[in-house]
């Protein structure tokens, strides 16, 4: 399926009006002003989750031998 550049445009066109649209001023703590809070929150609570999976792995593991 080929998607043709228009609709790209359209795409972007209509996510910077839902931008303009969305009233900032609705904050409820001070950190949500900072530029790139949430980007960055998402990547930290996605590394969080990771390491949090590895440590269970660790911690779950079975013997290699364990159904024999």
């Amino acid at each position: 399926m080929k998607i043709k550049f228009s609709t790209y445009i359209i795409f972007i066109l209509i996510n910077l009006s839902f931008y303009y649209l969305y009233d900032f001023e609705k904050d409820h703590f001070d950190i949500d002003n900072i530029l790139g809070f949430y980007p960055l929150f998402g990547f930290f609570a996605c590394l969080t989750l990771i390491i949090i999976a590895k440590v269970l792995s660790y911690i779950l593991k079975r013997n290699d031998k364990y159904y024999d």
